[in-house]
């Protein structure tokens, strides 16, 4: 089942404000997902590192897969 728009409303609103909130602690570096230059958060496990907008739709990805078990 998708995901209804307030629920995709609503991570965005907290990712955003998690990025605003760390940003001034974060690298600018190359995205290891979409190999853009940004503000990214870096893994200590595997030093890759994520943008925010890469993060998104992992999160988006990772909660509709939650909800589709949740569903069953």
């Amino acid at each position: 089942m998708p995901l209804t728009q307030k629920q995709i409303d609503n991570l965005c609103k907290m990712v955003d404000h998690s990025w605003a909130e760390n940003e001034k602690f974060m690298a600018t570096t190359r995205c290891t997902t979409c190999g853009q230059v940004r503000k990214c958060i870096t893994s200590a496990a595997d030093l890759s590192a994520t943008c925010k907008e890469c993060y998104k739709k992992k999160r988006l990805e990772e909660l509709e897969v939650h909800e589709r078990k949740a569903k069953c």
